[in-house]
């Protein structure tokens, strides 16, 4: 069994995640006959899921290929769910009725969406946190050209090649910008990702872009 990838929920969006899924030796499994099985909770010793996907509702999980999955999430999926830590697991059950864990307990985050955040969200080892001071102190603080800060900005921080792409209705977080330019909570993001942090203020500032890679 092997640990996941950090998820990054935003309450009520539509987002996607791409697996590519293993057999308990981690060779590639072939999912043409297997069901594979999503498990949310908010404490992996309490058997109560608060959210569960299976490749029996295409709109749940899809198959892509013969190891490849992908979790789809819609806004009803989180929109109800509180902000905070939590644990995911993916199940595979093979047509003789073998189950194993593709993915063992993993870290999940769940994020307020909207353009405000109020409580700065716990932090996991090995997710990186990007604000105003990364990765020289107000490197991404909003100011103007002159140097002047934006107060009440949103930010918004996207996988560089969703932007690119313009699935610009998933962003992996938002903040927005305190009377100084900076942010007021950070957004956590995976390791190993270039992201593109957007800022903008309707009809007064923006959007302007800036490229980081965690």
């Amino acid at each position: 069994m092997a640990s996941g990838p950090a998820l990054v929920l935003v309450q009520g969006m539509n987002q996607s995640f791409d697996l590519t899924v293993t057999d308990q030796d981690g060779d590639p499994e072939d999912l043409t006959a297997d069901k594979v099985e999503f498990v949310l909770r908010a404490d992996p010793a309490n058997p109560q899921n608060v959210l569960y996907k299976s490749t029996d509702s295409p709109l749940q999980i899809q198959r892509l290929g013969a190891n490849q999955a992908r979790l789809l999430f819609v806004p009803a999926d989180t929109a109800a769910l509180q902000p905070g830590a939590y644990s995911y697991q993916v199940r595979v059950t093979r047509a003789d009725a073998e189950v194993f864990s593709a993915i063992d307990w993993s870290p999940a985050l769940v994020t307020p969406g909207g353009d405000t955040i109020t409580n700065p969200p716990p932090v996991f080892p090995n997710t990186v946190k990007l604000d105003h001071n990364y990765d020289l102190s107000d490197a991404l603080r909003y100011v103007t050209p002159g140097g002047s800060p934006i107060a009440g900005a949103q930010v918004r921080v996207y996988l560089h090649a969703d932007y690119t792409a313009g699935r610009l209705a998933t962003p992996v977080g938002t903040t927005i910008t305190d009377a100084n330019g900076r942010w007021l909570n950070p957004i956590l993001v995976s390791p190993g990702f270039t992201y593109v942090v957007q800022f903008f203020k309707p009809n007064t500032y923006g959007p302007d872009t800036a490229a980081v890679t965690a």
